[in-house]
């Protein structure tokens, strides 16, 4: 699909009482996860999530490129994450996917958002390339499957991402946003600083590759959403 713009920022749209209130509710909510299920940790659909027997951490490639014996000892993630489902959290948030759905000029038919998910980078944690979801019917949510939480998820495909950046740029580093709007040349490959001020937010298509970068000083907090739709045609 050739677009004329493949991601969409918004900067500092949200001010730092905001980001401060999602964050407490994040930190809150992963506090909750460790104790009820052990581990905050990210999963992954190839099994590429943290632990410490894993040998290779996947950071500048992508997992296809990679021999397949050594896909079992490959850390793609290395994050604690928690889905938050507050209704303001919504209300805050939806309007930027639908402005910027209209003004890039996608259009994309979407008509309900998945749980909000926040994410804590610390410690080199990171996230190599991926996408959000495939676009066609083969990548639908099916009715009975693991990852459909919702009735009105059956059927439809993640279309539009959407990150936002909630902590202060000074107090992390690393933890850069990369999105390929390509196939991962020097030219197609573009670093989103525009999102490092606090608040910024960018809104992608869910199919492109993207990626974070290993946090290497401080903590990166960011929520992600993603809305759905009926597969492309």
């Amino acid at each position: 699909m050739i677009l004329k713009y493949n991601y969409y920022f918004y900067q500092a749209v949200l001010d730092q009482p905001t980001c401060k209130k999602i964050i407490d509710l994040g930190l809150k909510e992963i506090e909750k996860r460790k104790l009820t299920e052990g581990s905050a940790l990210g999963m992954t659909n190839d099994g590429g999530e943290y632990n410490d027997k894993k040998k290779f951490r996947l950071e500048d490639k992508k997992i296809s490129d990679l021999p397949e014996k050594d896909i079992k000892n490959i850390v793609t993630r290395d994050s604690d994450v928690a889905f938050l489902n507050e209704t303001w959290l919504y209300k805050l948030v939806y309007p930027y996917i639908k402005r910027a759905n209209i003004d890039a000029g996608w259009n994309f038919d979407i008509d309900f958002m998945e749980g909000l998910q926040f994410t804590s980078y610390k410690n080199n944690g990171f996230y190599g390339w991926h996408t959000d979801g495939g676009s066609d019917k083969s990548y639908a949510y099916k009715k009975d499957g693991p990852d459909t939480v919702d009735k009105n998820m059956i059927g439809k495909v993640r279309k539009i991402s959407m990150t936002i950046n909630l902590s202060d740029p000074n107090e992390y580093e690393g933890g850069d946003l990369k999105i390929d709007t390509k196939d991962l040349t020097n030219t197609s490959v573009h670093t989103l600083n525009q999102i490092r001020p606090q608040g910024s937010l960018v809104v992608f298509p869910s199919y492109l590759f993207h990626q974070v970068t290993p946090v290497t000083k401080g903590t990166r907090y960011s929520l992600v959403a993603w809305t759905i739709g009926a597969p492309f045609k």
